[in-house]
């Protein structure tokens, strides 16, 4: 499994399990030059992590290059351990009104992808 730079990857299905938080709607990751970008988005949140009814939050966090080899990462199996062991250090949060305005965000017309996993 190879991550393509600066395309976002939907994680959802895989994520689900290790973050369980019935807020939690849609779970990706993109890598760029440094980091890998982890975007989540919940349901009914505000800014802050305030409940705030018929609204979605996009959370904007981070994995350092630094922390974390990702060189061996071969399957989705071990990039949702890394996810799951990685602290999220969360710098940049969006509310929007509907959970298709916070996707068409996140998606900036470069299209969300499926991770191909060679497991």
């Amino acid at each position: 499994m190879k991550l393509k730079f600066a395309r976002t990857y939907d994680v959802t299905q895989n994520a689900a399990e290790m973050f369980k938080d019935r807020l939690l709607l849609r779970t990706y990751i993109c890598q760029d030059v440094n980091d890998y970008h982890v975007l989540r988005i919940f349901k009914d949140t505000g800014e802050y992590g305030t409940t705030k009814e018929g609204t979605c939050l996009v959370e904007h966090a981070m994995i350092n290059r630094d922390e974390f080899d990702f060189s061996k990462v071969g399957n989705l199996e071990q990039l949702m351990d890394v996810l799951n062991e990685a602290p999220l250090n969360s710098y940049d949060e969006m509310e929007f009104s509907s959970l298709a305005k916070a996707i068409t965000h996140i998606n900036d017309e470069q299209g969300i992808f499926e991770i191909e996993d060679n497991n």
